[in-house]
């Protein structure tokens, strides 16, 4: 019998168990489920369902797996006749019904009521042999450094499929791609190129490709490990191998843990913020489209309905618990609302899409492995209150297997002070348990030695461990504290470093100008040495080393002798000697720190590119071409060996530049040209090409002959032909000779102009023939019709009526009525100012215009009758400019807004503004009639009693033009002095018992005692209108002496309120002191 136990720890387990079980007791015979029980299952607990709850979500919090729900099914549909509720749709529960929650003990022996169960579950276990290497859709989740693997980027699916004909096909994450490859029973693997590829240019993803084909084709050896991995082991450096990490199988929308990689506008995705986990698993039977999501938005738990058709995914907008979490709630809340969006949905290998109109959601079900990968803590707390390692503190762990330790190995990393290493052994269900840790015996801070030991007893104490795409998780306490890692530190191998400052390590120099230092570390397989080679910014040199997680050692330096002056040699002696001297080192992100001289300096890099290898430009087009002619070149051999080319710029040498991979282009003149081809890749760098050639003339090509002329015309009428248009050939015209038929002579000579007159009415037909240098001639005919000659009709007669004087904007109408028709009407009215022509062109006979500037305008009337005859009359316009309208005054009214009773009030008025003449009159009032007029500009009186009056002020001019305003102004009764606020000691009323709390205003500064505390601080208060004052008190600061708890709350309340205060008022020995949620009552102290 296969026993497999059921514990809410094992996670993994309980997971594969129980969805196999679903899936092969929904898809059984018409048997119900509850048939197959052979006794009633004792449960470890019971759950009565509440409002708002799912089948998934009690899975989560009883089982700690939502995907443990189908678990729950089975046992309660067991027995027929027992207390729980038959479940036959898990989407669908109420209020009231119990759930069984299973034991350990019972659950296998249920499983082993059924046979095909059984088997499924097995499978599921991974008891059965991993899928092979051919016609297995592999999706790849990480490559590079085995210890410390580059995750597979966000938004990007890169795949392989090795088919059995020897062809490797797949996704780049950009582009197809087809390769050839061959693998032999000792796991060698050979692939060969080139790669052929879709050569799209992608918004994401592109330099990814280049470095997965690359590693592709420099492929050794693969391995297809137990738990489904396909590792294969590429060539990197002369001494190095890295691996490529690829996972089997297309994932599954339903009851698959997807882990949230991306968000946002998917043309400028955002990831995930470091410390959080956003999850979703949707839940459902196989066979029906609806289901429930839950999962973690990275703070609280949600979950919400689904429905699924096709590609279309309906998402009901999600519910989840209120948390606040400083961490995460923003972006929770943004992950919330676009699940919530939710239109369609896409599947490729391990990365699921979830598309909505404001933004996609990019998940990931692919793993990285445990073990091999180098984990960097990123956040620490409860599953849901995760809180961020401090900047500058780095831990670290790698998980080490040891071949004759089934499921175990070492454990090492750094723990914030000090190196250490320990045991591990791992389970099925993903439970994981790690031994003591050896550490090394540096002295620490007190904060880092505190820091080192929570960490240390935190890795002591995990139970089990789950990964999360490129995130590590351990749980202990019972699954309520979890330590969460990520792999994401730069290697110390295989990166291009280069120096930024050497020297104090508290306070390095620069390298000069001039002195670019680099280094790259290469690891020599199966050996813990390597090579470090790289430049001092005058010599290459090269040194063997050894390196742990921490600590460095590298022999001396062997550089290329070249002598190196001044500052440059300088920076190279301090380099050499401190790698010589190097005894640890450090790597936060992309920056690496070398320590040497006992810790007192230090050698600083950044991660940074190789020199870059640029593109090569090559121009295929030909050598020879004839002016006039299209010429087509071509760049599409140019070659980007690290990045494609983005940009293909060319010069054809006659002054004309383009742009394009293919170009097409012609020249106008004969010569010799130099094409120059500039292409660029995407990283910007560029390289350029040139090649000649040769243009010449093409061959000579004779004149056209083009004719000009009327068709009509009268006998006797003096007529002339053009031919002034007419197009030379490959030299220019040297004769045009005209010809007219029948009783016209011929007439030979250059004049481009031919003038006649024809003495008979008739058709005539007239000829020109043009001829150029070369002797090649052309000719062209054109046919006039000679009508007899007629007497001529009368032309109309213009006349124009109108203002010959008029003001600048004032409207000015012209009138062409009286105009004299000739033989035929008038139908043509056009109008001119100054020989301008006007849009007023029609029958109309008026033409209203303004002029905008003074001066003297001609405005003229052309008429044109049916005949097309026509004359023109013109008019005279003097425009002056108009004499400026008469402005009235401005009423300016000045004086006090407040006053008391009894005081002399003066109001000014000296400051209002005249119009076109003086102001002659000033006259107020007060409320009602105005009480004189005269030119004095001031007025005074006084109020009897309190209230608001309106003075108002009316000026009046010469013209007897006038305006008038007023002010309004308040009179209070006379004010009596306030009893003083500062140089009193005043006592709260209402306190406890045997407690005094008091408050002293002295100056800017306050004081007290808060009934157990002093305390002080600082105040500002101003008179406001009327009784009060306003008064707002600064931070109070209180010494820390502990009384009973409600002495403390209360003067915990009264400094809160104290803090807040608005205003105060003081009446006889009272001082009250107002703030939001009510007033603090003072009496004098005697």
């Amino acid at each position: 019998m296969l026993r497999i136990t059921f514990s809410p720890t094992k996670e993994n387990a309980v997971k594969k168990v129980v969805f196999t079980i679903l899936t092969l007791l929904l898809a059984a015979a018409a048997v119900p489920l509850a048939t197959r029980a052979q006794s009633p299952v004792e449960c470890a607990e019971e759950y009565v369902v509440q409002p708002g709850d799912t089948l998934a979500g009690i899975a989560e919090q009883m089982l700690s797996d939502p995907l443990a729900y189908p678990a729950l099914m089975v046992l309660g549909n067991a027995a027929p006749n027992d207390d729980y509720t038959n479940i036959d749709n898990p989407n669908v529960i109420e209020e009231g019904w119990t759930i069984c929650i299973p034991s350990e003990e019972d659950l296998p022996d249920l499983l082993a009521q059924g046979g095909p169960v059984v088997q499924a579950v097995a499978r599921a276990f991974g008891l059965e042999p991993p899928p092979p290497l051919e016609d297995t859709p592999w999706v790849l989740v990480g490559y590079g450094n085995s210890e410390n693997p580059t995750v597979v980027e966000p938004g990007t699916v890169v795949t392989a499929q090795f088919l059995a004909d020897g062809t490797l096909t797949g996704s780049g994450g950009c582009n197809n791609y087809t390769l050839k490859y061959e693998a032999d029973e000792d796991k060698n693997l050979t692939v060969r190129g080139p790669a052929g590829t879709s050569l799209q240019i992608c918004p994401i993803g592109n330099e990814q490709e280049t470095t997965y084909l690359n590693a592709l084709q420099k492929a050794e050896s693969y391995q297809i490990t137990a738990d489904g991995f396909l590792q294969i082991e590429y060539k990197a450096g002369l001494l190095n191998t890295e691996t490529l990490f690829f996972v089997s199988g297309q994932a599954q929308l339903k009851n698959t843990q997807w882990v949230l990689q991306a968000y946002g506008n998917p043309e400028n995705l955002q990831t995930v913020e470091p410390a959080t986990t956003i999850t979703a698993v949707f839940t459902g039977l196989p066979n029906r489209n609806e289901g429930t999501i839950v999962g973690f938005g990275g703070c609280n738990s949600y979950s919400t309905d689904y429905t699924v058709q096709d590609n279309r995914l309906i998402v009901r907008p999600p519910l989840s618990t209120q948390a606040f979490c400083e961490v995460g709630s923003d972006q929770e809340t943004t992950y919330l609302s676009l699940l919530g969006q939710a239109e369609t949905f896409e599947i490729v290998g391990k990365q699921l899409t979830v598309t909505g109109p404001n933004g996609v959601l990019i998940y990931s079900s692919a793993n990285l492995p445990l073990e091999q990968t180098l984990w960097t803590l990123e956040s620490f707390g409860g599953p849901g209150a995760q809180q961020p390692v401090p900047t500058g503190l780095e831990l670290t762990a790698l998980f080490k297997p040891n071949a004759e330790a089934d499921g175990g190995g070492t454990v090492s990393g750094f723990s914030g002070c000090n190196n250490y290493n320990a045991t591990y052994q791992t389970a099925e269900g993903r439970q994981l348990t790690v031994g003591p840790a050896a550490v090394t015996r540096m002295a620490c801070p007190d904060a880092e030695e505190f820091a080192e030991q929570s960490f240390l007893g935190a890795l002591g104490s995990v139970e089990r461990y789950q990964v999360l795409g490129d995130q590590l998780r351990l749980f202990f306490d019972g699954g309520q504290q979890v330590i969460t890692f990520r792999a994401n530190r730069t290697p110390l191998e295989s990166t291009y470093w280069k120096l930024i400052s050497y020297g104090d390590i508290e306070s390095p120099q620069l390298p000069v100008e001039g002195a670019d230092v680099t280094a790259v570390f290469e690891e020599r397989p199966n050996s813990p040495s390597g090579v470090v080679g790289g430049s001092t910014g005058c010599n290459g040199f090269s040194a063997t080393y050894a390196a742990s997680l921490t600590g460095i050692k590298v022999n001396p330096p062997i550089n290329t002798l070249t002598f190196c002056g001044g500052q440059v040699g300088n920076v190279e002696r301090a380099y050499l000697q401190g790698l010589a001297g190097a005894t640890e080192y450090n790597i936060v992100g992309n920056a690496l720190q070398v320590v040497y001289d006992d810790g007192l300096q230090a050698l600083n890099f950044v991660a940074s590119q190789p020199p870059a290898v640029p593109p090569t430009a090559v121009i295929e087009g030909p050598a020879e071409a004839q002016a006039g002619d299209t010429v087509t070149f071509s760049g599409s051999n140019s070659q980007g060996p690290e990045s494609p080319i983005g940009q293909y710029n060319w010069d054809f040498g006659d002054g004309v530049t383009a742009e394009g991979e293919g170009v097409n282009h012609i020249y106008g003149r004969a010569g010799n040209y130099t094409v120059r081809l500039t292409v660029v890749d995407e990283r910007g760098i560029s390289s350029s090409t040139t090649t000649q050639i040769t243009v010449t003339d093409p061959p000579a090509t004779g004149p056209t002959a083009v004719i000009e002329g009327p068709t009509k015309a009268f006998a006797g009428q003096e007529v002339t032909f053009q031919g002034g248009n007419s197009i030379a050939g490959s030299t220019p015209i040297a004769v045009y000779a005209w010809t007219v038929e029948n009783i016209q002579p011929t007439a030979n000579n250059a004049d481009v102009k031919f003038t006649t007159r024809f003495d008979q009415p008739g058709k005539y037909q007239v000829t020109l023939t043009v001829t150029d240098q070369e002797g090649l001639s052309d000719s062209a005919s054109l046919q006039i019709e000679i009508f007899p000659v007629e007497v001529p009709p009368a032309g109309p007669t213009a006349v124009i009526e109108g203002p010959t004087e008029a003001e600048v904007g004032q409207d000015v109408t012209f009138q062409g009525g009286n105009s004299v028709p000739g033989s035929t009407p008038i139908v043509v009215y056009a109008w001119s100012v100054n020989g301008a022509e006007t849009n007023a062109r029609s029958a109309d006979v008026r033409y209203t215009t303004r002029f905008d500037q003074p001066g003297q305008y001609e405005v003229a009337l052309t008429v044109t009758d049916q005949n097309g005859l026509s004359h023109t009359s013109s008019l005279v316009v003097n425009v002056s400019e108009a004499p400026p309208p008469a402005t009235g005054p401005t009423a300016v009214i000045e004086g006090p807004t407040q006053a008391q009773v009894g005081q002399d009030v003066t109001f000014q008025g000296g400051n209002s503004i005249p119009g076109s003449t003086p102001i002659v009159v000033y006259a107020w009032g007060v409320d009602g009639p105005q009480p004189a007029s005269s030119p004095d500009v001031s007025f005074t009186t006084r109020f009897d009693q309190p209230g608001v009056y309106n003075v108002t002020l009316t000026v009046t001019d010469q013209n007897d033009l006038s305006d008038s305003r007023s002010l309004q102004i308040e009179v209070t009764a006379k004010e009596e002095p306030l009893p003083p606020l500062e140089g009193v000691n005043w006592v709260l009323q209402g306190t406890l018992p045997e407690t005094t709390i008091t408050v002293l205003f002295d100056g800017a500064n306050i004081s007290g005692s808060g009934g157990c505390n002093t305390y002080n601080g600082t105040y500002a208060s101003t008179r406001a209108a009327g009784p009060n004052n306003n008064i707002s008190i600064g931070t109070l600061a209180a010494t820390q002496m502990a009384c009973e708890q409600p002495i403390m709350e209360q003067e915990q309340a009264y400094l809160s309120a104290l803090s807040a205060a608005q205003s105060y008022s003081i009446q006889g020995n009272t001082l009250t002191i107002a703030h939001p949620g009510g007033a603090l009552v003072y009496q004098q102290a005697q």
